[in-house]
């Protein structure tokens, strides 16, 4: 992560600091113009959090980088002990962190060789001047409310593990695989539904979020229990305001209402044991919504779809990274390689037309 952060951050210093130069076109003159850059937000999964900001695991006592808020080690069986974050009153949002108590705790932590609060030492992006470590350290809810909140309570409802549990409905599987195969989405939901039965634990991403926002009141309602349908339902209508186009603050009031609502009552529905940083981290969205906006300007989806984008150019166990760079060097090329193909009957030219032509034939079909 040093090897990575290191020129990263010089780059950001720099576009911050001394800026980079451009020039804008204002009628038939090219006027010359020194544009600075500042980062905004940093948004990664927990595990490359820790790393980027240099704080302990999300699933140890001040696992929380939003807040102060210790959490405890709950025993689930004679050997395992799990770490949750049980919902505070009157105040469970705090103690709030901030940045310059932050660098205090990093700089504590260094001289003293032990985390403080959380804390073992500076983040890289700590040092721009610009950067608010808290408030611009964006809280991912693809990995947070899709893949953690959302497979969690799916597990708890149709895994057979669960099966004595007075939440668990795994007998009404069959049931509610038929209601959500019914279902035909929009082409805007890239993803069909997929039986929970047979699928649930191949579920992607989007296929969570749909389920979240749009097929769990229908496929869940009159099967699952009324409190735990209730419970989900204000899940689902929270997740929705969180991901608008655009939030008034008053619904985010709302929303954090609705969300400790949620945080409260899941240790009663379900058990402490589940009440994870997943969880705990629903208390924080309104408050990140605040600051960085709707939860999709932040989220992860968008590096995720690159991450298939950069699968598809490994062909082989070996040299993985020599084949990453080859191709990516081949793309970057090809438009500077076009424009040197003068001749439009050449043969080379024509090559290239016929990759064109089946690369937007594929992305048609």
């Amino acid at each position: 992560m040093l090897t990575f952060l290191q020129p990263f951050h010089s780059s950001l210093r720099k576009l911050e600091t001394k800026g980079t130069p451009i020039k804008v076109k204002t009628g038939d003159d090219n006027i010359e113009m020194v544009s600075k850059v500042i980062l905004l937000a940093g948004t990664s999964d927990l595990p490359a959090k820790c790393l980027v900001c240099k704080s302990v695991q999300y699933n140890r006592s001040y696992g929380c980088f939003k807040c102060k808020q210790r959490g405890q080690t709950v025993k689930v069986s004679a050997r395992g002990y799990m770490h949750a974050f049980p919902f505070i009153q009157p105040d469970p949002y705090g103690p709030k962190r901030t940045h310059l108590e932050t660098l205090q705790d990093a700089d504590t932590a260094v001289k003293s060789g032990e985390a403080v609060d959380g804390i073992k030492r500076p983040s890289w992006f700590a040092g721009l001047s610009s950067y608010d470590v808290i408030k611009r350290t964006a809280i991912d809810y693809i990995y947070g409310l899709c893949l953690g909140v959302m497979k969690t309570l799916l597990n708890l409802w149709f895994a057979s593990e669960n099966s004595t549990q007075p939440f668990n409905i795994c007998e009404q599987v069959s049931k509610a695989d038929k209601r959500l195969l019914q279902i035909h989405p929009p082409l805007k939901i890239g993803r069909p539904p997929r039986s929970i039965e047979h699928y649930r634990k191949y579920w992607k991403a989007s296929e969570l979020k749909s389920f979240l926002l749009y097929y769990g009141i229908p496929v869940l309602f009159s099967i699952s229990d009324t409190n735990y349908f209730q419970h989900f339902a204000i899940l689902s209508q929270a997740s929705f305001i969180l991901l608008q186009d655009s939030i008034s603050e008053l619904q985010l009031q709302n929303c954090e209402r609705l969300l400790e609502y949620i945080c409260f009552m899941f240790p009663f529905l379900y058990d402490l044991r589940y009440q994870t940083i997943n969880v705990h981290n629903l208390l924080h969205l309104p408050q990140a919504v605040r600051v960085l906006g709707p939860l999709w300007t932040h989220s992860c989806f968008h590096f995720e779809d690159k991450n298939g984008y950069i699968l598809k150019m490994i062909h082989g166990t070996q040299n993985i990274s020599s084949q990453i760079v080859t191709v990516l060097s081949f793309v970057q090329n090809l438009p500077q390689m076009v424009d040197s193909l003068n001749e439009s009957n050449s043969a080379a030219f024509k090559f290239y037309q016929s990759l064109v032509g089946s690369l937007q034939s594929s992305q048609q079909t």
